[in-house]
């Protein structure tokens, strides 16, 4: 509990602004992704864990990087769920504990992302910590619907081919 207080202190002071919702609480994804649906946004969810050295350098280095925030706060509600945390977990046909929901999603190394567009569908995920340069590039990829038409090696390669000319 005491984790959960000081991680909302240090999203506040940090200045995250982003929406998110934190540790104790329940989280409804399907009204999460009705919101992200009528401001044309996707739901992105961080599934972490305590004592995970990696969930705490996604959470403080990837995620508190200037750009990830910007493009956190500009294309994105943010959900954070924290697997050893009281509070249900709400999407779809799902009410349960946060643990159950990674479970139900087959989640089983942390940090893992997943997003979630406004028909409540999950569109893309990945697993373990990504630095702030790559994770830019994973919100691109979503924030921009190209996962409608191709893989993420795929943009990445575009993104590549664009540089180069």
């Amino acid at each position: 509990m005491i984790k959960s207080i000081r991680m909302f202190f240090v999203f506040f002071f940090l200045g995250m602004n982003i929406s998110a919702i934190y540790a104790a609480e329940d989280i409804n994804l399907d009204r999460l992704s009705e919101r992200a649906g009528k401001a044309q946004k996707h739901v992105f969810v961080l599934f972490q864990k305590e004592a995970c050295s990696y969930c705490e350098r996604m959470l403080h280095e990837s995620l508190d990087h200037p750009d990830i925030k910007s493009k956190l706060k500009r294309h994105f509600i943010t959900a954070i769920v924290n697997i050893n945390s009281r509070g249900n977990v709400t999407y779809r046909d799902f009410n349960g504990s946060k643990h159950a929901f990674a479970k139900s999603l087959k989640i089983g190394l942390y940090p893992s992302v997943v997003f979630i567009d406004g028909n409540h569908s999950l569109v893309y995920g990945l697993v373990g910590y990504r630095k702030s340069d790559q994770f830019s590039k994973v919100l691109d990829y979503v924030s921009s619907g190209s996962y409608k038409k191709m893989d993420f090696e795929s943009f990445e390669n575009m993104l590549e081919f664009e540089e180069d000319n």
